[in-house]
């Protein structure tokens, strides 16, 4: 074999290699080429820069990594659940926030609450309850629990891990003081009287400029119907978990919060 050939073969056998270590070493699958990324200044750690379409809100969770998953456990059994208060969270997408409407997106990061006016889950009273989360979807997911009465501990847990199954491994849920305040799309939350978590809100209006812009019918159990806003300021920390959402990314709520079915 000639040397011209032989330089020929020794180049193509190194380009093979180097493709094949360029997708084992954590180059992004081919269902992702392109996608959008978080931007830059909604940090959180342990945040992946892939992003890739995971299951719907109420579909089975999103899986972590090979390397960090759990025993797997049977898939729990959906139960009843009948809601009526008020919902507001932040998010690091440009709006609107695809999880809340199409898909649930890994990569997105965000906190927000739920405050119950009256529920029950599973048979039992969810009256006065408030739930917060923090996320990162498809990574972890932690929630802060606020109940009047605390014979409804366990009732409001399992809701919350239920209505957030599908947005990634829940790693912890805690007890702790949630407060709302505001209306008509200009909300704030705190969780801890913001030591925890803190969250403000702004409408975003529509063609009438008056009434938010809304969308109806969307894939998401628990928040079937939402109104369009956006961030005026979110972060949250927690031990060795940290984020922040920019200023004019995603923020969906809905003040009249009712829906029912199973999760």
């Amino acid at each position: 074999m000639s040397t011209l050939r032989l330089s020929i073969v020794a180049a193509t056998l190194l380009a093979a290699e180097a493709f094949t270590f360029a997708q084992t070493a954590g180059g992004p699958p081919g269902c992702c080429q392109g996608a959008s990324k978080p931007p830059t200044n909604a940090r959180a750690e342990h945040t992946r820069s892939d992003t890739c379409v995971l299951p719907l809100a109420g579909a089975p969770a999103a899986q972590p990594d090979k390397d960090e998953q759990d025993p797997v456990a049977p898939a729990a059994a959906k139960v009843d659940f009948s809601v009526e208060g008020m919902f507001v969270d932040c998010c690091s997408c440009r709006p609107p926030c695809p999880c809340e409407v199409t898909e649930v997106m890994k990569g997105c990061v965000g906190v927000g609450a739920h405050q119950i006016s009256t529920g029950r889950y599973a048979g039992n009273d969810l009256a006065g309850v408030k739930i917060a989360h923090a996320k990162v979807v498809g990574e972890w997911v932690n929630l802060y629990v606020d109940v009047p009465d605390e014979k409804q501990w366990a009732a409001a847990e399992k809701f919350g891990r239920a209505m957030f199954a599908g947005f990634g491994p829940i790693k912890e849920v805690k007890a702790a003081k949630i407060e709302f305040s505001g209306a008509n799309g200009k909300y704030a939350v705190t969780v801890d009287g913001g030591k925890i978590m803190r969250l403000e809100t702004e409408p975003v209006l529509g063609g009438d400029g008056k009434t938010p812009v809304g969308y109806t019918n969307i894939k998401n159990a628990v928040n079937p119907n939402v109104y369009q806003g956006k961030c005026v300021f979110a972060a949250y920390t927690d031990g060795d978990k940290k984020l922040t959402v920019e200023k004019g990314r995603n923020s969906h709520f809905n003040p009249m919060l009712k829906s029912s079915g199973k999760i």
